[in-house]
């Protein structure tokens, strides 16, 4: 997977589509991302997934397809906010 990068005012941007996101969390990887402002992360902590604002609110799930499927912000499936997402670190 080649992931394309862009600078902007010093940072590295990535264009990484919903489908980047499901192949990653399919082998396991991590995700820090900005939405409208807010700082979230997806992980996986022992047995599970965490979708989650940076030291707030959190969402939990058996597996990354069900986090895929149901986990949301403000209201809205990330499928359908992923276009607005900016990522800024995978682990």
């Amino acid at each position: 997977m080649e992931i394309n990068r862009y600078l902007i005012e010093g940072v590295i941007r990535m264009e990484y589509s919903f489908e980047d996101l499901e192949n990653d969390l399919e082998i396991g990887r991590e995700i820090h991302f900005v939405y409208k402002g807010k700082e979230y992360s997806i992980t996986h902590p022992f047995d599970g997934w965490v979708l989650s604002e940076f030291y707030k609110d959190y969402q939990t799930f058996r597996t990354h397809k069900e986090l895929l499927e149901k986990g949301t912000i403000n209201g809205k499936y990330l499928k359908e906010i992923w276009n607005d997402v900016k990522v800024t670190e995978i682990f």
